[in-house]
């Protein structure tokens, strides 16, 4: 039974592959490659240096890389160990890194020379210069020949969410976790042996960890990138043979917008699976590249994968995994059994350490209680589950909060229109009115104003938008998603379709 590989931790599955395929390869990379010998041997090499530093258990230890096959031997090393790994985006704001670096103080930091000076707020001593292929840490041989075996349920690694809706949190993962998510991994994607994935997500994020620990549960072939490109991104799918395909926030919409080309009619991709599909992004795509999708979705609050869309139905996010419990609850915090009728999706534990511990310095999560996710969905005929966006991502129009989801969805349908997103805008009277914000497709010359009139049909009243704008490009996420809260508003000519006029946010309204 597929479980039962989450029943031991990675010690006990490092140790397997070096005695069953020791020269069998564990990553790829455009440059190189490494066997499992050369994992086992690295990592023992770091553990004596750590002891050497005198890290001690659940110390914890930040890794700042691109991605990189150095930052998979050390996460793997770190959490073997004993200590806890704390990975972090070399793309985000200097302000970033300083909360972080506060908020855990960490005893080291590995990280690569070229970062070395961001790190100015703490003890240079602290910092690891990581040299290529870890070179730095080859003269730390040891006669231990075993990795010691580590708790399933202790924190192992710390995550930090975007911060688009607030604070970063940092949620706290355990090796049961870990091994969950890999697990979840397999079962979505229809993982074989003969399989191969392409790693552009980042190894900060759990969708690029959750990878990485499914190769060392299931015989595949991983070939690292160090982010997503979509100029060469069906070229690596066509000279990797890779089989299989992961998205996540906008990567279809940005694969679409790509002019067709011989690499992308000749791929070996047999599924495309993930999260954050939108029906017309579905149905172009399937069309577009003759590959089936299979939605999911999960957090990593639980281990990645909440529920898996088993039949590959469009629009929809499946049924639960084995090990978690899911119900839909209303604002009474009532359970919702009605199709159509939409809830909160809540999540328990059917497996011990399914599910986060906690967010570090904040209070631990009741377990005994549903976690509250904050995500919307509804059952169809079949009690398959629906995904109807964020519950704190809704504008409230007099009265009644909407979701900028639908809002989002009903816009995305028009054939000139690439993306988009939804945002309150203060109003005169009442709450919010509505702004959408346009990314077209193809360079359309359709004006705001059409745009509008096109859309106005599809729109109740009360959610018809009254404020409409173009841009260029939107910022996004590490995941590829929609940053809303880094537009830069105040640079955008704003349509008010009630007045018929162009303005600026920042002489007529503030943003709320």
């Amino acid at each position: 039974m597929k479980l039962d590989k989450a029943s031991k931790d990675l010690s006990y599955c490092i140790e397997l592959n070096l005695k069953k395929n020791p020269h069998r390869v564990f990553v790829y990379s455009d440059q190189e490659k490494i066997t499992f010998y050369e994992v086992h041997k690295k990592i023992l090499s770091i553990h004596l240096f750590l002891k050497k530093r005198g890290i001690k258990k659940n110390q914890k230890i930040i890794g700042y890389f691109n991605n990189s096959i150095e930052q998979i031997i050390l996460m793997l090393a770190v959490v073997t160990y004993g200590a806890i790994w704390i990975p972090l985006s070399t793309d985000r704001e200097q302000s970033y890194l300083n909360f972080v670096l506060n908020m855990t103080n960490p005893k080291l930091v590995f990280t690569k020379e070229e970062f070395v000076k961001l790190f100015k707020k703490i003890n240079l001593k602290k910092i690891i210069s990581v040299e290529k292929n870890l070179t730095n840490f080859d003269r730390f041989s040891t006669s231990v020949v075993k990795l010691a075996k580590q708790s399933l349920h202790s924190t192992c690694a710390i995550v930090f969410t975007s911060g688009t809706s607030g604070p970063p949190k940092g949620v706290m993962i355990t090796q049961k976790m870990l091994l969950l998510s890999a697990i979840g991994n397999h079962i979505a994607s229809k993982q074989t042996k003969q399989d191969g994935y392409l790693l552009w997500e980042a190894l900060h994020h759990i969708a690029g960890i959750q990878l990485v620990v499914m190769a060392l549960l299931f015989p595949t072939r991983v070939y690292l990138i160090k982010k997503f490109s979509k100029k060469i991104f069906w070229k690596l799918i066509r000279n990797y043979k890779i089989t299989i395909l992961h998205y996540l926030g906008g990567i279809l919409e940005i694969l679409l917008k790509n002019n067709s080309s011989k690499f992308e009619k000749n791929n070996f991709i047999k599924i495309a699976y993930g999260a954050g599909c939108r029906p017309s992004v579905y149905r172009s795509f399937v069309k577009r590249f003759k590959i089936p999708i299979r939605e999911v979705y999960g957090m990593t609050e639980s281990s990645s994968f909440t529920t898996i869309n088993y039949n590959n139905t469009q629009g929809v996010i499946g049924i639960p995994v084995p090990w978690l419990n899911v119900k839909l609850i209303d604002q009474n915090k009532k359970v919702i059994k009605k199709i159509n009728c939409i809830g909160e999706i809540a999540i328990k534990e059917k497996i011990k350490g399914s599910i986060t511990p906690g967010y570090f310095g904040q209070r631990k999560i009741n377990k005994k209680n549903f976690f509250q996710t904050g995500d919307l969905a509804k059952y169809n005929s079949k009690y398959e589950l629906i995904y109807m966006g964020r519950s704190r991502d809704s504008i409230r129009v007099r009265g009644i909060n909407i979701s900028a989801w639908d809002l989002e969805n009903i816009t995305n349908a028009h054939k000139k229109i690439s993306e988009s997103a939804a945002l309150p805008v203060s109003a005169s009277v009442g709450e919010n009115e509505i702004l959408i914000i346009i990314l077209k497709k193809n360079n359309s010359s359709t004006s705001l104003c059409s745009y509008a009139n096109s859309l106005k049909n599809k729109f109740s009243k009360i959610s018809f938008p009254r404020y409409w704008s173009f841009i260029d490009k939107f910022p996004r996420t590490p995941t590829q998603r929609i940053d809303k809260k880094s537009i830069e508003i105040n640079q955008l000519s704003i349509f008010d379709f009630k007045k018929k006029k162009n303005y600026t946010i920042k002489k007529l309204l503030k943003f709320t």
